[in-house]
């Protein structure tokens, strides 16, 4: 079976390493050899809700989490404070190194073969995909899967200027197929900053996790230990924009491209440019920024928090009035990209389209943003151009980016756990074994690691019933002299399977009941009352309000997880019913 991969980021990237691991042969084309996997925006994997998923895909044979893992140089385990089950893993990582080690593995790999160029148009007969035009050739195939990310007629925006930076006749094929179903989203960057020029004396300072936490189960082989104890770890700092910094933002907003008018559509709600948080944080005096180091072999420093569209005088002039970046010199101005998206209600749930045959979609293409939401569609739309394979919400955070994106997007979707209704029983500690049916299915794992995880799930069963005998009710601090005292493996592991049995159950009931009621009637319901519901899910069920007649009709409404229902049931069965 010969599938063609169009586009070798991140997205692309899985797809081709699943199908060359599964028996497939790929054709991966790309603008670029030189920029497999490029990080354009920031340089690390993971994070709130994306670190499950990066966990899931290593779980599955993908690459992610162990480029990662070779290139990390700063860990960092987030939401320690709460509890395991929402706990997630950020690794800033060295970025040249991780598109190097990603190009090496994949140029390598079996079946597979990569061309450099541009797709100019897909052959399909019969609404089934035949092949696509190459440089003016047809390569034929039985498969065809975009993975397009951001540069599809891409525009990119600086002040009052723009530039676009290819045209797509691609793109303009697939919206005639899909009824006009194109929309433009946009996002941006920050400047970079030459290290040379910052005073670290002025900033603050954040050691990386020690001992160092991994996201591959690859990572604790002995052949990778050399690495690992040889590696480079950057420190990273922070500091905050003040006063003085936003006014500058505020009496320069009528030459950013977003305030001036240039672009009209919709940025990534959780990564707002400067000028967003300065307009619509009008409270907040200061912003925070952290300043991360793109590579070892490079003198970048990464900004996060300030990207934006005002012209580069502008930029100089308020990150010279940050606190430690006096005298920053910038090497490349930030800038905002606005770019095609194809709204994902026209795919089925294994990111197929539903009106042609064979012709799959992952990535920003798809209204997502972020490197681990475009990898997850990657290796799920990979697998299932060969082999159909269903991903479940109820066991997976891959199964909740698809449930959630098949509705429709209206603006770039990013995953958090608290997406996720099963979020407690879907860890990023127990992805192997939430994972192990389907590996074993698509056989993308050595023998050798499947019996790893086997073994694995086997102990920790038998290990919950030894302490379950001992422990007869829920008590955490006995739990934990429990697993200190014994030599348990997989103490983790087995703590949170123990400690969070009884809140599963809850939650299970809790998620029967609002399937029971999904014909409750709330088309007098006040929304506004209740008051753990987030500005943006208030924002949209207003905006649907005439529509909404039962409790079931919330579930069209798009970006609405089932966490919010859920929220919003449990309100109505507490003080309305």
């Amino acid at each position: 079976m010969r599938i063609v991969i169009v586009g070798a980021g991140h997205a692309g990237l899985e797809a081709a390493n699943i199908l060359s691991k599964i028996g497939a042969n790929v054709i991966l084309i790309t603008n670029e050899i030189n920029s497999i996997c490029k990080m354009n925006c920031n340089p690390s994997i993971g994070g709130i809700g994306k670190s499950q998923m990066v966990k899931e895909i290593d779980s599955l044979g993908g690459l992610m989490g162990f480029i990662a893992d070779i290139s990390g140089t700063y860990f960092k385990t987030l939401n320690t404070s709460k509890g395991i089950a929402v706990q997630s893993l950020r690794i800033q990582v060295d970025k040249l190194k991780y598109s190097k080690i990603a190009s090496n593995i994949i140029i390598n790999s079996k079946n597979v073969k990569i061309l450099q160029g541009i797709v100019e148009k897909i052959l399909i007969k019969n609404n089934k995909v035949k092949g696509v035009f190459f440089k003016n050739i047809l390569i034929k195939c039985n498969s065809i899967l975009l993975a397009c990310g951001t540069s599809l007629n891409s525009k990119v925006y600086l002040g009052r200027s723009k530039k676009t930076i290819l045209k797509s006749s691609l793109s303009d094929q697939i919206n005639y197929i899909f009824g006009n179903a194109g929309k433009r989203f946009k996002t941006g960057t920050p400047p970079r900053i030459d290290e040379k020029s910052i005073n670290y004396s002025k900033l603050k300072k954040q050691k990386s996790e020690n001992p160092i936490p991994f996201f591959s189960y690859r990572s604790i082989d002995n052949k990778y230990k050399y690495i690992y104890k040889n590696r480079k770890l950057f420190k990273c700092y922070y500091t905050h924009t003040n006063i003085k910094t936003c006014e500058i933002i505020m009496n320069n907003l009528d030459k950013s491209s977003l305030y001036s008018g240039l672009i009209k559509s919709k940025g990534p709600r959780y990564c707002p440019c400067i000028e967003d948080k300065v307009i619509k944080f009008k409270k907040n005096k200061k912003h925070i920024i952290f300043l991360e180091k793109e590579s070892l072999f490079s003198n970048k420093i990464y900004p996060s928090g300030i990207s934006n569209s005002l012209p580069i005088n502008e930029q100089i002039k308020f990150i010279r009035s940050i606190k430690g970046l006096e005298n920053a010199k910038i090497i490349k101005p930030g800038y905002a990209i606005e770019y095609d998206y194809f709204d994902p209600k026209q795919l089925k749930n294994n990111l197929e389209s539903k009106y042609i045959s064979g012709l799959f979609m992952a990535g920003q293409i798809n209204g997502t943003t972020g490197y681990e939401e475009a990898a997850s569609q990657g290796i799920i739309a990979g697998i299932n151009s060969f082999k159909k394979i269903n991903f479940d919400r109820k066991t997976s955070y891959l199964g909740v980016l698809i449930d959630d994106i098949i509705k429709g997007v209206d603006e770039p979707y990013r995953m958090f756990t608290s997406k996720s209704e099963y979020r407690l029983q879907n860890r990023q500690d127990n992805s192997d074994i939430r994972m192990l049916n389907i590996s074993k299915n698509i056989k993308s794992l050595r023998k050798s690691i499947i019996d790893r995880f086997k073994k694995k799930k086997k102990y920790i069963k038998k290990s919950e019933k030894k302490i379950n005998i001992i422990l007869k009710k829920s008590n955490i601090l006995l739990l934990k002299k429990i697993l200190k005292i014994n030599k348990f493996k997989f103490k983790k592991e087995i703590f949170s399977k123990i400690l969070y049995k009884k809140y599963i159950e809850r939650e299970k009931r809790k998620i029967d009941k609002f399937n029971i009621n999904l014909n409750l009637n709330i088309s007098k319901f006040k929304f506004e009352n209740i008051k753990n519901l987030s500005k943006e899910i208030l924002e949209k069920i207003i905006k649907k309000k005439k529509n909404i007649k039962k409790l079931k009709d919330l579930l069209k409404i798009k970006n609405i997880s089932k966490v919010n229902l859920l929220d919003i049931h449990n309100y109505l069965l507490k003080f309305t019913y």
